[in-house]
């Protein structure tokens, strides 16, 4: 299930977009670091306010990576991941200011293991490994270190502004370490 999930958004991103990179429309805002959430953003049908698990939330944030063509240094098209908030498929029942702070932060993480899946795509070009499995496997591999450490975010932080400040920096952090992998529209 995971992996046909996985080749649908990477067929969505291509069959949606080609090479056009949107920005933000009505449905899909990229990540920048200079454009933050806000709660317009969020135009989602709430939800129930309980999880899978049973817990109860407040909002709910989707984020994922559509994939666009690059060509590497040997003139082969490879894809390269671009990290996209679905404005439709986002919701929330509050418009508390900490809250909006936590989502933005999940939509932080994400750009922080799409910047690592890049890193992967760069040495697989580099070693002139071109096969669409490789690059599927090792996406599959980074978005569930990407959904384990959101589940481990949620835990933590429970509503902790002090833990939330943590992460905050510690995000902030890994992301400057990999400043060189931001996706930084024309």
């Amino acid at each position: 299930m995971k992996k046909a999930l996985f080749v649908i958004t990477f067929l969505i991103g291509f069959l949606s977009f080609g090479q056009e990179i949107v920005s933000e429309n009505d449905t899909l805002l990229l990540w920048t670091k200079l454009r933050p959430l806000n709660w317009k953003d969020f135009n989602g049908v709430s939800k129930i306010p309980k999880n899978k698990y049973g817990v109860h939330t407040a909002a709910e944030t989707a984020t994922g990576p559509v994939f666009i063509h690059r060509t590497d240094k040997n003139g082969n098209k490879v894809p390269y991941p671009l990290n996209y908030f679905y404005k439709t498929l986002s919701w929330s029942i509050s418009n508390d200011s900490l809250l909006l702070v936590h989502e933005q932060l999940h939509f932080d993480i994400k750009e922080l293991y799409i910047r690592k899946m890049r890193i992967g795509f760069e040495a697989f070009t580099d070693k002139n490994i071109y096969e669409s499995y490789v690059y599927n496997d090792f996406s599959e591999k980074i978005l569930e270190q990407c959904r384990q450490v959101q589940k481990d975010y949620d835990k933590q932080v429970s509503f902790s502004k002090a833990k939330q400040q943590e992460w905050r920096k510690y995000i902030d952090e890994e992301l400057d370490k990999l400043k060189k992998y931001e996706y930084i529209p024309e």
